[in-house]
């Protein structure tokens, strides 16, 4: 049933406003729903199908019910998507994103119900299929490939015929109870790889001991769930030849891994597609019964009630005579897609997801597709989004939209630029905020598993890469910062951002709004004097051993100004903890309401604990100035949207017994040229 206010809604003539007998139009603007919370309540109790579905909503469970308050529904025809939300302070009937409203539920239409024809771009949303082995979400995947194959320009084309990997599973006919081992020898082919969890369960891999009996024949049964279903999904889409890392590598020969890792660039760029069994834990989940787990969008509360995935909405226009059925679901946003599934917590995984053309997703949510030509936003729900094009060439998602061609120097935006080229630069540190989320079983891989985007972002830009570093843009990339958390020296150089590991923060070390780093033409900027890593091997992307900056600036000792600057402590981006007040030398607990002095130094140590807390005072403390950049002024303010020049600097302590030679323990920032003190002085210094 359905209470007076959502009959409006069902009734299709009412809820589009009907011109003329045929042409319907969509009314964008908001229009009254329930008076208030409680009529709301009171509806859903009675039984109203619409109202009972939003007040399952976790986020109703949280509204005051008592106040009253004029609740409005408004249709977002690009999205499909119903906003239940209330007026504004002054009484202006708002939209709002879903995060602010009460709730957001989409309408989905059965493929080529005749509702969808009922207008132009209204009702292409698709309820998500209860079984992600089904012949309709076969059908999908095949129509997203075919469609990138036939109709995508050349970002998504590559060579037919090229070279297989040096082995192949070749998985045979549809019903064969048997893959093998294909040694390829050079011969030419399509095929496509596998992205998948290794997880604790047994792992079946091929090594020098079962190698004879793995080209042979393996028997499928034999093989993890996830193994099986790869299989399975290659044979329906009609190609011969899979490539899984466990199996396609010889796991317990050095020199085979050593050979095959440095080709997994081209593997997964020349692949026809990537199987990315995104919710699978580990490799006996499976692709199929993983992804069937939990059909509705991710739940904003861990706790949030049991809800249907979908309620039946029966519609009809009386002008047209149309009668048909809609699904109803809670609606969290196109932002909301899953992200941090167990695959996206792998190093390794997300150079596999760049460098593949095209990926097919079995998430928890569905079926999603990505490609280079529509990076995001095309899942199952929108399983159309493969044709909008439009929205994809203002801004830089994929590896393969960055042109071929040297990318300038210290590159600043100015009037008259290619905008472009920013995004490019951008591009490049949101993989690297991307990259130190995720985790590495082996922390030495921590260069090795990011090898592949430096390596295909160097060759497109004719930037030079060195421990994690471009060296054409090495002031920004200095520039990092960490949640003060621990980093490990180990692995890496203290300048470089790969000693930082499992950030476990969605913001990322850079600050990749290049409002906050573009270069401000300063005559006392930091020089380059020299770069030099050493790596394992002649592979200048791969493992390093160890490696120096040799930089030539103006260096201050930190005690030194203390006459002079207030002190913020600020490890991390979301939360402060201690504010030196100089001239006294004392510090005290910030809460977060508190302002922050304009003129502070803001320090973001890369280690902040208690022991840290009064290491200015230490006289092997120094600070080195890089350069200015334009800024958003830190919040509190007052105007977070106004562009001011602020300093960076690194922050540096001294090695004991290396004369000039310093590693790096934080970095800080302050308004202005930041050299007002006096005593600044020249060095060349050499940080390791």
């Amino acid at each position: 049933m359905f209470c007076h206010q959502c009959q409006e809604i069902v009734n299709l003539d009412i809820f589009f406003g009907a011109v003329g007998a045929v042409e319907l139009k969509p009314d964008d603007r908001s229009r009254p729903h329930h008076k208030d919370f409680a009529s709301f309540e009171s509806s859903a109790e009675a039984g109203c199908t619409i109202c009972r579905l939003v007040c399952t909503n976790p986020r109703f469970q949280f509204i005051d019910t008592t106040v009253s308050e004029q609740i409005y529904v408004r249709f977002d025809q690009r999205r499909d998507v119903l906003f239940f939300h209330t007026a504004d302070d002054t009484g202006n009937k708002v939209y709002r994103s879903p995060l602010m409203d009460i709730c957001a539920i989409r309408l989905s239409a059965i493929e080529g119900d005749p509702v969808t024809t009922l207008m132009p771009g209204v009702f292409t949303s698709r309820p998500v299929a209860d079984d992600s082995s089904s012949d309709a979400c076969f059908n999908i995947a095949q129509y997203w490939l075919k469609t990138c194959l036939e109709t995508h320009d050349s970002m998504c084309q590559i060579k037919d015929n090229l070279p297989l990997p040096t082995r192949v599973i070749d998985v045979g006919l549809l019903e064969s109870l048997f893959v093998t081992l294909y040694v390829s020898n050079g011969k030419h082919g399509q095929w496509l790889t596998l992205s998948h969890c290794w997880g604790k369960s047994p792992l079946a891999t091929t090594t020098t001991r079962n190698f004879d009996n793995q080209c042979a024949g393996i028997m499928i049964s034999t093989l993890p769930q996830t193994f099986q279903d790869a299989i399975n999904i290659t044979r329906k889409l009609s190609y011969r030849f899979l490539w899984i890392d466990s199996l396609c590598i010889v796991q317990d020969s050095m020199i085979d891994w050593q050979a095959e890792s440095v080709k997994m660039n081209t593997i997964y760029s020349n692949a026809t597609l990537n199987i990315s069994a995104d919710a699978a834990a580990d490799s006996s989940q499976g692709i199929f019964n993983s992804s069937n787990i939990k059909k509705d969008k991710r739940p904003i509360m861990s706790h949030m009630p049991p809800r249907p995935n979908y309620v039946q909405v029966p519609v009809h226009s009386p002008k047209s005579g149309l009668k048909s059925t809609l699904y109803a679901s809670i609606w969290h946003g196109d932002d909301f897609q899953d992200a941090r599934h167990p695959l996206q917590e792998r190093g390794w995984v997300l150079a596999e997801a760049v460098l593949s053309h095209r990926r097919l997703q079995y998430t928890s949510s569905g079926l999603a597709w990505s490609c280079a030509t529509v990076p995001t936003k095309c899942d199952e729900t929108r399983p159309h989004e493969i044709h909008n094009l439009s929205e994809r060439k203002s801004y830089i998602m994929s590896v393969y939209q960055i042109p071929c061609r040297p990318l300038p120097p210290r590159y600043v935006r100015m009037p008259g630029n290619d905008a472009r080229r920013t995004q490019i630069i951008r591009w490049w540190y949101e993989r690297i905020n991307e990259y130190v989320n995720r985790q590495l079983t082996f922390h030495h891989d921590q260069f090795p598993a990011f090898s592949g985007i430096a390596r295909i972002y160097s060759d497109l830009t004719q930037y030079h890469y060195k421990a994690g570093i471009l060296v054409e843009d090495f002031r920004r990339g200095l520039l990092w910062q960490t949640s003060g958390r621990d980093i490990n020296s180990e692995v890496a150089p203290s300048w470089s951002w790969a000693v930082v590991r499992g950030e476990d923060t969605f913001i990322g070390i850079y600050e990749c709004d290049y409002a906050h780093r573009e270069y401000v033409d300063d005559p006392n900027e930091v020089e380059l004097v020299d770069i030099s890593v050493n790596n394992l091997g002649d592979n200048p992307f791969g493992q390093v051993l160890s490696g120096s900056l040799v930089l030539r600036g103006l260096c201050h000792k930190l005690n030194g100004l203390l006459e002079t600057s207030n002190f913020y402590f600020q490890p991390g981006w979301q939360s402060s903890l201690f504010c030196s007040r100089a001239r006294d030398q004392n510090y005290q607990e910030f809460g977060e309401d508190v302002s922050v002095p304009l003129d502070a130094m803001r320090l973001h140590m890369d280690i902040m604990d208690e022991s840290n807390i009064m290491f200015w005072r230490r006289q092997d403390i120094h600070i080195l100035r890089i350069g200015m950049f334009l800024s958003r002024p830190d919040f509190g303010t007052g105007d977070e949207r106004r562009l001011v020049e602020a300093t960076s600097f690194l922050i540096l302590q001294e090695i004991p017994g290396l004369e000039d030679s310093y590693r790096r323990v934080g970095i800080a920032r302050i308004l202005g040229n930041g050299i007002e003190s006096p005593d600044w002085q020249m060095k060349t210094v050499t940080i390791l």
